[in-house]
């Protein structure tokens, strides 16, 4: 009894120093993220404060577009406030409610805009409550709007912020169906449903035309709802559209969104999966008939076995991981 007393003590010592010895680690590589993110913040603003990018070779900076959006700072807020740095964080509260303005002659790429400009601003005001923040989302969510006004409910590609000028009338899937998150969060905080109710009916408006096996294509006619690539996958191209599915459903209890999700995860695990020297992957497969049309994967389909872990499929997650920490360990990345 008394050696196994020691035992399980000495393992438990162990134990204790492995922990610190680990949180040391943590905390050393935290502090030179942190450290880098400022660095590079010091080098945006001296460099390239105003513009969308900093070019860090040249020391230069560009913009996305014609016009400034303030991609950097607005996408890069929620970073700062996660890694504690007020300072830099409130100056680009500052500037955007006292110097921004999308009132601007230019066209943008809706799916970026949403992902980068609309969902900064809200996570900057979730985190400061403050109501000029708030204006600037909506006012720039209302710019977005005139891209849904299609013959399918599906965004244009390009709209423009002045006039409500759209053109684009081929997108991809992810393109197509990637807003509900973002236009949903701003329906809650303005209490207007008509911007999760556009993000929805897009998401709708590509479910509704899936095959009769229940896939979908990659790319579609905004106008007509024609399948322009009917290659079926989950990978970029279409893998946010599955993504905001299933979070959306999480996030809103969306129940005719959690059918979506269900009707489609049943449909790709049916076909998309193929077993390759006892690793799992998701390959592509034609929409209409299930057959698989490559097997080629990229580095965009890693985000799957987290979904599938989300949604539950416990078993599913941890083949599919496994296969990705198998070519990880292969190639090194």
């Amino acid at each position: 009894m008394n050696k196994f007393l020691t035992f399980s003590l000495m393992i438990f010592l162990l134990g204790c120093v492995n922990s610190t010895q680990k949180e040391t680690y943590k905390t050393i590589w935290s502090e030179h993220v942190k450290n880098e993110t400022k660095r590079t913040w010091q080098a945006y603003q001296q460099y390239a404060w105003g513009y969308d990018v900093l070019l860090p070779i040249s020391k230069g900076a560009k913009n996305w577009y014609n016009e400034p959006l303030y991609i950097s700072p607005i996408d890069g807020y929620s970073t700062f406030k996660v890694m504690g740095l007020e300072k830099e964080a409130k100056r680009i509260e500052t500037y955007v409610t006292d110097s921004v303005s999308f009132d601007k002659d230019i066209f943008v790429k809706i799916f970026e805009v949403n992902i980068r400009v609309l969902c900064g601003l809200l996570a900057m005001y979730q985190y400061t409550e403050n109501p000029k923040v708030l204006e600037q989302a909506k006012d720039f969510a209302d710019r977005m709007l005139p891209a849904f006004e299609s013959g399918t409910g599906i965004p244009h590609y390009w709209v423009n912020l002045k006039t409500g000028e759209v053109k684009g009338d081929t997108v991809n899937v992810a393109e197509a169906g990637s807003y509900t998150f973002e236009m949903g969060i701003l329906s809650y905080y303005t209490q207007d449903p008509i911007y999760y109710q556009k993000a929805k009916q897009a998401t709708r408006a590509v479910f509704e035309r899936r095959s009769k096996i229940g896939l979908v294509g990659e790319t579609i006619n905004i106008e007509t709802g024609e399948w322009i690539n009917t290659n079926s996958h989950i990978c970029a191209g279409i893998d946010s559209y599955y993504e905001y599915m299933y979070k959306t459903w999480l996030l809103f209890e969306d129940t005719e969104v959690k059918e979506m999700w269900d009707k489609s995860i049943m449909a790709i695990n049916n076909y998309l999966p193929e077993i390759k020297d006892s690793l799992l992957w998701y390959g592509r497969v034609d929409m209409y008939s299930g057959n698989k049309t490559s097997s080629v994967i990229t580095l965009y389909d890693a985000f799957f076995p987290a979904i599938l872990a989300i949604a539950g499929d416990i078993d599913r997650a941890e083949q599919l991981q496994h296969s990705w920490e198998w070519l990880w360990n292969k190639y090194g990345l």
